[in-house]
């Protein structure tokens, strides 16, 4: 498939058919059905070349094309769709041809990748570790847009606090907290908890009395240190609470960076929003710039992340690349990957920028896929999953950073078989005929 359904589907109707390639899962439909493709389906706005303010050949090709590749496999039993994550793979599925895009399920799904992952991506030979993600609406009251009662709420908080100790992270970035400090100092207490001791702290942001949605950051006391009066892209609305700016300073290496951090304008409602987008981004170059020229940090490497609520080709993320000149350093390490699933299409509401000059201390950037392929139910509204997957709607974004300097290679013959080197404290290795450092990138 697709190639025997060249002629069209109505000659296969009512035939029991074996597909010899696999077909992945790209949506969970229901109790008893699953959206599937021979490819994951990327939203449109992720990858059409051109798109100009949505009116492009380009977009409405490739929508066309993911609503053509689209199935609809029926007969799924409830257990199935449950433990099946997007992005899993059937092998050699067997389904009766019932109409246009649709068939129904003979025998079991044999799976492939299908086991939710429990290992962090690899992050390169970082010295520390940002973790930017949205945590879905954690409130501390009941009955607002969190959780419905106590026990939703401490499961919440358990999810959340699992996974962001799991990660392990030096300093985290979070979207969606709200009530001022009394959801993330809650946040914070749960995974000094887990942890064992008192190793987490955060950033008061001085919002005691803001109620809505805001960011903030959680970080390793151990590890870095807060530095410099907090910065404001807005200077009063509801996006002063939304974009915030702060300096964090490495305790190893002693040195420094600022990280900005937004969560811009949803696509919620039937309202245009791209206008806000592109005013919230415009802030936050303004503010950069202005930080930058004036050196309020005294550093120039400056990371900005957050849930920008826009994908790769929207106007207000290429007006941050080619108007305000920062590296997209999603698009650079992981150009295929994604960090939220709406339907069955995918691709990145979270970003990562830098300026060039923090831009070659970059080891990797990823998400960490452990909620957006997970089936709505792993959440924390119900009970059949305590686990810290699907905290959220959102993957966690991982960046690595590392400060070294870069070292002297002395000459290796690459045509010797595949060693290890340990030189001046870095790992040289040599495979294929290449030289390769730790971050696994050649040496020329």
């Amino acid at each position: 498939y697709p190639t025997s359904f060249e002629g069209g589907w109505e000659s296969f109707i009512g035939q029991t058919v074996t597909f010899t390639n696999d077909m992945y899962v790209c949506e969970h439909k229901g109790t008893t059905s699953l959206g599937i493709a021979y490819r994951r389906l990327r939203t449109p706005e992720e990858n059409a070349k051109g798109l100009a303010d949505g009116d492009s050949l380009d977009y409405y090709a490739i929508q066309e094309a993911n609503k053509q590749d689209l199935i609809r496999l029926w007969g799924v039993s409830s257990n199935s769709v449950y433990s099946t994550r997007k992005g899993a793979r059937i092998h050699r599925l067997t389904a009766k041809v019932t109409g246009i895009n649709e068939l129904q399920l003979k025998g079991d799904l044999n799976l492939l990748d299908n086991a939710f992952p429990t290992k962090l991506p690899n992050m390169g030979y970082y010295q520390l570790l940002v973790c930017a993600t949205n945590i879905e609406h954690f409130w501390t009251t009941i009955g607002q847009l969190g959780a419905d009662n106590a026990e939703q709420l401490e499961r919440q908080k358990k999810k959340i606090a699992t996974a962001l100790v799991h990660i392990n992270a030096d300093i985290y970035a979070i979207c969606e907290l709200q009530e001022g400090r009394s959801a993330i100092s809650a946040l914070t207490d749960a995974m000094n908890s887990l942890a064992g001791e008192t190793q987490y702290a955060y950033v008061d942001n001085g919002f005691n009395n803001y109620n809505a949605d805001m960011v903030g950051f959680i970080y390793r006391k151990d590890k870095v240190s807060p530095y410099g009066t907090m910065q404001f892209p807005y200077a009063y609305g509801v996006y002063h609470y939304r974009m915030i700016v702060k300096g964090f300073k490495d305790k190893n290496t002693n040195e420094s960076f600022v990280i900005s951090l937004n969560h811009t304008k949803s696509k919620a409602g039937e309202d245009d929003t791209d206008d806000v987008r592109m005013e919230n981004v415009q802030k936050i170059n303004e503010c950069l710039t202005n930080i930058t020229k004036k050196q309020t940090f005294k550093d120039s490497d400056i990371l900005i992340v957050g849930d920008y609520n826009a994908y790769s080709q929207e106007a207000c993320i290429r007006y941050l690349v080619e108007e305000g000149d920062w590296e997209d350093q999603v698009l650079r390490f992981d150009s295929l990957g994604y960090s939220y699933a709406y339907g069955s299409e995918m691709g990145y509401l979270d970003r990562v920028f830098t300026s060039s000059s923090l831009s070659p201390h970059i080891t990797a950037v990823h998400p960490y896929h452990i909620n957006t392929d997970y089936y709505y139910r792993h959440g924390y509204a119900y009970n059949e999953d305590v686990t810290m997957c699907r905290y959220a709607d959102h993957d966690p974004i991982l960046i690595g950073i590392n400060f070294s300097s870069e070292t002297a290679f002395e000459n290796i013959d690459a045509t010797s078989s595949p060693a290890k080197i340990c030189q001046d404290g870095r790992i040289l290795i040599i495979y294929k005929e290449h030289i390769y450092n730790i971050l696994g990138q050649p040496i020329q």
